[in-house]
């Protein structure tokens, strides 16, 4: 078995149970919530997780519009592998750094030869994110989204709070707010540079 800890488990709960590790036990420690995620190998050998991953990585993009037909690597960029770009990138937006080997690098968010493709990544996303503003539903999501990640509410609960939502309520938007934001940057081929809005960067 393979366990690992996490006290800000908001953070980096999504990027661990997409690679695999989902959470399995919340316990507190000294007054502080700990949170365990870990992986039973029994279930699953490691050579068959890799085939799995394998095999997500490989699925074609479908829906891929065929206004990003540019050329370059970005573009074969699979669909799977560029949806766990997006929940990694939301999940480290206040770690600027972990973006340097983000997937969605070669994506067509990013344009060819690029001076800072980190910053114009993290533009695009803030893009989208301002773009599903279009409708109430659309609203929500956005509420959702900067509550949780750009704003960088400590846990779940507290950006429910924010909101000024139920808990349970909070949860819908945020997994609806995930599905839109990814279709909004499918949609959006990067044709430019797209800086990042000050408002977005993490304060020192």
């Amino acid at each position: 078995m393979t366990f690992t800890v996490f006290e800000d488990a908001d953070r980096w709960g999504c990027y661990l149970t997409e690679a695999g590790m989902p959470q399995v036990a919340a316990v507190d420690v000294d007054g502080r919530r700990q949170h365990v995620f870990g992986r039973d190998w029994r279930r699953q050998s490691v050579e068959q997780w890799a085939q799995h991953r394998a095999r997500a990585a490989l699925t074609p993009v479908a829906t891929w519009p065929a206004t990003a037909s540019a050329s370059g690597p970005g573009d074969r960029l699979p669909r799977a592998a560029f949806e766990d770009g997006v929940l990694e990138a939301l999940c480290t937006w206040h770690t600027p750094r972990a973006f340097a080997t983000s997937v969605l690098l070669h994506s067509p968010l990013v344009p060819p030869g690029s001076p800072d493709p980190v910053a114009d990544l993290r533009g695009a996303i803030i893009t989208a994110l301002d773009a599903l503003q279009i409708d109430p539903a659309g609203v929500k999501a956005h509420e959702a989204l900067t509550a949780t990640y750009i704003a960088a509410s400590r846990t779940h609960k507290a950006a429910a709070r924010r909101l000024g939502v139920p808990y349970g309520t909070y949860r819908r938007h945020l997994a609806l707010a995930k599905e839109r934001l990814i279709e909004q940057l499918l949609r959006r081929p990067a044709t430019a540079s797209t800086p990042v809005p000050p408002h977005s960067l993490p304060q020192e």
